[in-house]
């Protein structure tokens, strides 16, 4: 077997490997090409950094990832049911990290409940930073939106007041940084009372993805309103990757009936040190 960088991999090789390593996810995906080719390069997949090991010329295991800054995002992590058990995804690492040094750390995300992921990754230097929830359901929000707010939609931009009301740190995927590097694909979405921002929303229309939300109190009525300006007040949604330290936007989530449907632990491993 040989690993190597996916930069002179066909995208077509790389998708059927996707398809075939995530076939039965515990979230079920919706194995559109185009949406998927779309999502990965609006997050900035980076396939020169991205690796995969080959077995006679064919892709058994990938590790996508999306750079930044000062970190080297693990976008997707796959292996095909017939190489599973081999620590292709250790293996790897160990080609990859010393070619990743010019990051600071690596970042990753793994459903909380795949013990042996974690375990890798724990074995490989990794640390748990945070837990990620997601929520999915009927939003159930009575009443209609009232004309005594201000509704915008905006292009994409981010501003001090926003920061100053925001609800939960964006996960990677989710983050400015990101973001901005195709900001033509996302919105942002706001609510004014009395040239006051209340609420507000990073939403990409061609998913239906909120990225990222923040409200004043009481946060419930204004994030109501929002939703409800958004034409998203009886839509069936799903919300990924919210902060578990952010127990307004929970509670907001789970009183509308949304259920968290998975979790996720956020993990990194310093580069540096």
């Amino acid at each position: 077997m040989e690993i190597k960088s996916l930069e002179h991999t066909s995208i077509d090789t790389i998708f059927e490997a996707f398809c075939e390593a995530f076939k039965n996810y515990v979230i079920p995906l919706d194995f559109n090409r185009d949406l998927h080719l779309k999502r990965w390069k609006t997050a900035g997949v980076d396939f020169s950094l991205s690796y995969g090991v080959f077995d006679q010329n064919k892709l058994v295991a990938f590790v996508l990832h999306v750079p930044m800054k000062d970190v080297i995002f693990n976008f997707g992590t796959g292996v095909i049911p017939s190489h599973r058990g081999q620590h292709l995804i250790e293996k790897i690492y160990e080609k990859a990290l010393p070619e990743l040094k010019l990051f600071k750390t690596v970042s990753l995300e793994v459903i909380k409940g795949n013990d042996r992921a974690i375990a890798l990754y724990e074995r490989m230097g990794f640390k748990t930073t945070r837990e990620l929830l997601s929520f999915q359901g009927e939003l159930n929000i009575c009443c209609g939106p009232s004309n005594e707010f201000h509704y915008a939609v905006k292009p994409l931009a981010y501003s001090q007041e926003m920061k100053n009301i925001r609800l939960f740190e964006p996960a990677s995927e989710a983050s400015s940084e990101v973001l901005m590097k195709a900001k033509e694909n996302h919105e942002t979405h706001e609510l004014r009372y009395q040239n006051t921002l209340v609420a507000y929303a990073v939403y990409t229309p061609y998913n239906g993805a909120l990225r990222e939300m923040g409200a004043l109190d009481p946060v419930d009525r204004h994030l109501d309103q929002l939703l409800l300006h958004m034409k998203l007040g009886d839509q069936r949604i799903r919300v990924m990757n919210i902060d578990d330290r952010s127990k307004p936007m929970i509670h907001f989530w789970m009183n509308k009936g949304l259920d968290n449907f998975v979790s996720q632990f956020e993990m990194e491993k310093k580069l540096d040190v």
